[in-house]
């Protein structure tokens, strides 16, 4: 197969198509609308797949349709962070675009994209990845039992990385025990094993044993039930910790 990669973000375009050219597939990569629109107009053979950017190209106001076709270059193209899914699965949505818009129902060529589709999926869904891309992120669950809009909008407003400041000021928190509660709240949807802070903590070309992570989280614990204001805590389950707002 044959396929081209859009994406303002190019380091994702490359990851992608690094990862898609394992199973042979030959990927072309595409930062700009303009060299992706040119490269399209000159070549005589379509690509087999067009993968997009949402934020770019969306199925409404920026529709990629009319472009291809006013270059008479009609061909599949998918969404790698569409966030109009009509199955929970993203593989299974693009194999249901294939089949409803652009009638490709034989099992055999069905299972040619399918393999590609679940490289893209598992790429894009990656928590390694995921927090990078623009409509990925999985939102927080929405505050129950708030039935007036004033209280509720000043609740939201405390859970913010301005709550942290403020808690940092009052309790005078020292520098390293912030930079573990702002990794803990960069990272609020996924719960993080010790090994995997330490790794956030190597990113960021700092070091930290595991036993003076394990004292640093539990200092921080013990500022953070002190405090009488704050509006969160660090919740520890199955060996993983996570901040958590209430």
């Amino acid at each position: 197969m044959t396929i081209c990669i859009y994406s303002p973000i190019l380091e994702l375009a490359e990851v992608i198509a690094e990862n898609i050219e394992e199973t042979g597939e030959v990927c072309f990569k595409f930062s700009t609308s303009s060299s992706l629109t040119e490269f399209l107009t000159s070549i005589k053979h379509l690509p087999d797949l067009l993968i997009l950017d949402y934020t770019c190209y969306n199925h409404e106001f920026f529709n990629i349709q009319p472009t291809l076709k006013s270059i008479n270059k009609l061909f599949p193209v998918i969404f790698y962070n569409d966030p109009c899914l009509i199955h929970p699965k993203r593989s299974l949505h693009w194999e249901t675009q294939l089949k409803l818009l652009y009638n490709i129902t034989e099992k055999e060529q069905l299972d040619k994209y399918k393999q590609v589709f679940e490289k893209i999926e598992a790429i894009v869904e990656s928590p390694e990845l995921k927090r990078y891309i623009p409509l990925m992120q999985t939102p927080l669950p929405f505050p129950k039992n708030e039935s007036k809009t004033k209280t509720l909008f000043s609740k939201l407003q405390i859970d913010t990385s301005l709550s942290l400041l403020n808690f940092k000021k009052r309790c005078n928190l020292a520098e390293n025990l912030y930079y573990l509660l702002l990794i803990f709240y960069n990272n609020r949807e996924t719960p993080l094993s010790i090994e995997e802070i330490i790794d956030l903590y190597k990113k960021d070309k700092k070091q930290i044993t595991e036993q003076s992570l394990r004292v640093s989280i539990s200092r921080l614990k013990s500022k953070i039930a002190e405090d009488k204001e704050n509006s969160f805590f660090i919740h520890k389950q199955n060996n993983k910790y996570k901040i958590e707002f209430f």
